[in-house]
């Protein structure tokens, strides 16, 4: 999963709520977009995260 935004704590904290603790953090950039000759470009985070499996989906069925 990707999330993107222009506050790093903020997304280390919103993967944390909204994924669990379980969630890590793969991959974090900083990006610079836009701009004329590196002035005024607009720098973001970028967050890979890998979120696991619920532990019910990772059980196997029992009988009923």
């Amino acid at each position: 999963m990707l999330l993107e935004g222009e506050d790093l704590p903020a997304l280390m904290a919103r993967v944390k709520a909204e994924m669990g603790p379980g969630a890590r953090i793969i991959k974090a950039e900083k990006v610079r977009t836009g701009g004329v000759a590196g002035f005024f470009a607009r720098e973001r985070y970028e967050l890979t995260v890998e979120v696991p499996e619920p532990e019910t989906a990772r059980r196997p069925a029992g009988r009923g």
